[in-house]
């Protein structure tokens, strides 16, 4: 009976994970960080194909932390901001 490691499967789905990232938020990022987010990607690729766990693992590691980082953090809007936009909106509506 033939089955897959649980790294092996855990690194494939964060390779399939940065795939995506880069997908989805293309547009938010910049050209330098897609290529890094790649080439990070490209190192777990072949880190699994050479079935080392530690290679992978480190690589993995890379990976999760360049997506993490390449984001800016942006603070969530709080209670008074948001209710003093609804309020104005609500406004504007009944004035017009």
């Amino acid at each position: 009976m033939f089955f897959t490691p649980k790294w092996k499967k855990e690194a494939l789905l964060l390779a399939k994970g940065g795939r995506k990232f880069v997908n989805y938020k293309r547009d938010l990022l910049k050209p330098d960080r897609v290529e890094e987010i790649e080439s990070r990607r490209d190192d777990l690729l072949k880190a699994i194909k050479a079935n080392d766990p530690a290679k992978a693992a480190e690589a993995g590691k890379q990976l999760r932390a360049t997506c993490e980082n390449s984001l800016k953090y942006e603070k969530p809007v709080g209670w008074l901001e948001e209710n003093v936009e609804v309020m104005f909106v609500a406004i504007v509506i009944a004035l017009g």
